[in-house]
Order: structure tokens, then C-alpha cells, then sequence
């Protein structure tokens, strides 16, 4: 274990940064990298909880952006990402609070439920 532990801490480590940078003056595309490649490295490493908080910083970050509806859209598309993701590190709980924070935050209108389908990676 000792011998992958600088790999399998770094997605950590670039997680962190992005929180950093995503709320200091840093440029939003060195934040926005910062977050995938956070989230490339926690795939990587298997780590599904990584991901997960990885993926949900994300999106938490894209929404309080106050961009357009891009960055709304896909902060959105992380939030859904990260459910699905808790889902398969059998976080349950976790992925329903979330999962109803998102359908507060698409309002009371919304008639069907977030999807938590599993999310499929690509394998590069």
C-alpha cells in the first residue's frame, strides 16, 4: 500500500486545489481543470468516494458561479454524477440527500425523480 499511496492520494491532493483555487481569484478554467482532473485521478484509482466529493464540489462550484446556463446545466449534470457515483460506493444516504437538494434546487414543479442510473466511463 505504501508504494501506490503518492498515487492514490494525489486525486486528494488536486481535489483540494480545486476547492482552493474555486475560491480564491484564480481564472474558472484552471478551476475547472483542476476539477476534472481530480476526477480523472479518483476514476483511475477506483476511488469512488473521491469521485464522488470530487464530482459534487464540482457541480456545487458551477452552480454558485452565477455564470450562464451552461455552467448551471452542467453543475447540474456533476450533482446527477456524483448520485449515481455515492450510489456505487453504496453511500445511500449521502446520494438521497443529494438527490433531494437537486430536486429542491430544479423546484417543486419537477414531477419525476434525478436519475441515479450508474454513470459509464470511458476507458482511455
Amino acid at each position: 500500500m505504501a508504494r501506490i499511496a503518492p498515487h492514490y492520494c494525489l486525486s486528494k491532493l488536486r481535489l483540494l486545489q480545486a476547492c482552493l483555487f474555486s475560491v480564491s481569484s484564480r481564472k474558472k478554467h484552471i478551476v475547472v481543470q483542476q476539477f476534472m482532473v481530480a476526477i480523472a485521478l479518483a476514476q483511475l484509482n477506483g476511488s469512488f468516494c473521491d469521485e464522488a466529493v470530487a464530482c459534487e464540489q464540482y457541480g456545487r462550484y458551477l452552480l454558485g458561479d452565477n455564470g450562464d446556463s451552461d455552467s448551471r446545466s452542467e453543475g447540474l449534470a456533476q450533482l446527477r454524477r456524483a448520485c449515481a457515483v455515492f450510489r456505487r460506493w453504496s453511500a445511500n444516504r449521502k446520494a438521497e440527500m443529494l438527490e433531494n437538494e437537486l430536486n429542491q434546487e430544479l423546484g417543486d414543479s419537477m414531477t419525476t425523480k434525478i436519475s441515479t442510473e450508474p454513470v459509464q466511463l470511458e476507458n482511455s
